[in-house]
């Protein structure tokens, strides 16, 4: 089996910094209005700085904010409605319920009603027969058993 060989390693030179240059008088990056403070336009993309690229993507979802606000108000509307609706669906078949049950009853309460008419009827008509009627009599009951011969002969 080789032996692995031992790696090299490098060391970096460090560089001594050259004299600093005496600062201009004008602006550093030639942009209007820029001073000697350093330039004021921000530019973003791969060469800008971090702190940049994090505003513009807070930039960019800010932009994004108003959609969601739109569509969240309007999900909440429409599951208001379609609870609304489910809520007036079952208090309308609850009101029909209780309109067949109160039918019910008021047609059992008018055959009721008529049932003691007729009682009342029936008695009455029942009273007035035992006064109408006399009870029957021997002879009565000998005519009604006899024969109708017997009255052809008179």
């Amino acid at each position: 089996m080789p032996e692995a060989k031992p790696k090299k390693t490098i060391r970096r030179r460090t560089t001594k910094k050259a004299a600093s240059s005496p600062i201009p008088s004008g602006p550093v990056c030639s942009h209007e209005g820029c001073g000697t403070d350093g330039c004021r336009v921000r530019y973003v993309g791969p060469v800008s700085h971090l702190r940049d690229h994090y505003a513009w993507h807070a930039a960019r979802g800010s932009e994004h904010i108003w959609a969601a606000a739109i569509t969240t108000g309007l999900a909440l509307v429409l599951t208001g409605a379609i609870a609304l609706t489910a809520a007036q669906a079952k208090q309308n078949e609850h009101d029909a319920t209780l309109s067949s049950q109160n039918a019910n009853r008021a047609d059992i309460e008018r055959i009721m009603n008529r049932l003691d008419r007729v009682e009342r009827l029936v008695d009455e008509t029942h009273g007035m027969l035992l006064k109408q009627v006399e009870p029957p009599t021997e002879e009565s009951i000998m005519k009604s058993t006899l024969p109708a011969s017997d009255a052809s002969e008179q």
